[in-house]
């Protein structure tokens, strides 16, 4: 069994020199993955109430996923970060879902 590992931390990108000024744009991308895989039980247990737990300190490690939720993290969340940097609303996680309807497929 491998060891654990952080997926996303917030501190990473909130200390990124130039990102100050997107503390809340942040938090909100990070939310929304948070609540993706809440929402679609990819997780081990439960990561957050709301957005007001995502802090710095936040972090979604390789032990707090399913399987699945990790398939699909690993599969397409650079992907879908990419795509918010370059303007998709954080909301859209179109590509996410069509990564956990591939992985379920799959299985």
């Amino acid at each position: 069994m491998s060891q654990p590992f952080k997926i996303i931390q917030v501190s990473w990108l909130t200390k990124t020199p130039g990102n100050e000024s997107r503390v809340g744009e942040i938090t909100k991308h990070i939310y929304q993955v948070a609540k993706f895989l809440q929402d679609n039980r990819l997780v081990q247990r439960n990561l957050m109430a709301g957005v007001e737990d995502i802090t710095d300190d936040f972090a979604i490690a390789s032990d707090d996923l399913t399987d699945e939720g990790l398939a699909v993290m690993k599969s397409t969340y650079e992907k879908w970060l990419t795509k918010v940097d370059n303007g998709m609303p954080a909301e859209d996680v179109s590509l996410l879902e069509k990564a956990l309807k591939r992985v379920r497929e799959s299985r």
